[in-house]
C-alpha cells in the first residue's frame, strides 16, 4: 500500500522546515540588522547555535548609528556575541558599542557577564562606515576580544571567565540599556 497524499505533503513540510531550521540556524549569516523604532531587539532576530572557540564577524555601522538620547548616550548596546545561558546576564560575551558625541566616534566594547557580575570596556573607536573585523576567541580561563580596521590596526582585550561551556548561544545586536532606539538603525553584520 502507497502513502497517501495527505501523508506526503506533511513530510514534505516538515522536511522543508527542518531544512530552513538548519539553515537559518547554523549556516545562513545575515548581513543588514535593524533596531526599529522605540525597541531593544533587532530583526531579523534568531537563535543560533555555536559549538566553536573562535568567531569573526565583520560588520560597519552606517550614519543612523549616530543617536542623542541625552545623559544616557553612555549605556552600551549591543553589536553581537555570545552566551552560555538563555540569561545574557549570566555569563555572556559581546562587542558592545555607543554613539561618543564627544569624540564623533562610535566606541566599541568588550561587554561581559561573568558569574552575574558585568565589565564593559571601551576597546577602539571608529567612525562611521568604517568596515571593522571583530574575532572572540574562547580560551579556557578568558575571553580574548580583537578589532581590526585600517583606522586602528588590531586591537585587543582579555576577561577572564570561569564557565566553559561546549554549547553557546549566538547574541544579536540589541539596542539599550534602560532606552529604546531613537530611530531606526541599521547594522552590517556578517559572521565569517
Amino acid at each position: 500500500m502507497y502513502p497517501s497524499n495527505l501523508y506526503i505533503k506533511i513530510m514534505i513540510y516538515l522536511f522543508s522546515t527542518l531544512l530552513i531550521l538548519i539553515l537559518v540556524i547554523f549556516i545562513i549569516p545575515f548581513k543588514t540588522f535593524y533596531l526599529l523604532k522605540g525597541f531593544h531587539f533587532c530583526v531579523p532576530h534568531m537563535l543560533r547555535i555555536f559549538f566553536g572557540t573562535k568567531f569573526k564577524w565583520e560588520f560597519s555601522f552606517d550614519n543612523s548609528c549616530i543617536y542623542d538620547i541625552g545623559s544616557d548616550e553612555t549605556d552600551a548596546n549591543k553589536l553581537c556575541g555570545l552566551t552560555y545561558h538563555f540569561n545574557p546576564h549570566i555569563d555572556s560575551v559581546r562587542f558592545g558599542w555607543e554613539w561618543n558625541p564627544s569624540k564623533n566616534k562610535i566606541d566599541i566594547d568588550a561587554y561581559c557577564y561573568v558569574d552575574g557580575s558585568r565589565s564593559n570596556t571601551i576597546i577602539a573607536s571608529v567612525t562611521p562606515n568604517e568596515k571593522i573585523s571583530g574575532t572572540i576567541e574562547i580560551n579556557p580561563t578568558n575571553y580574548t576580544l580583537t578589532l581590526e580596521s585600517s583606522s586602528i590596526g588590531s586591537v585587543s582585550k582579555t576577561i577572564n571567565k570561569t564557565k566553559n561551556n561546549k554549547v553557546k548561544f549566538l547574541l544579536n545586536p540589541y539596542f539599550g540599556g534602560n532606552r529604546k532606539a531613537p530611530h531606526t538603525i541599521k547594522i552590517y553584520l556578517k559572521r565569517l
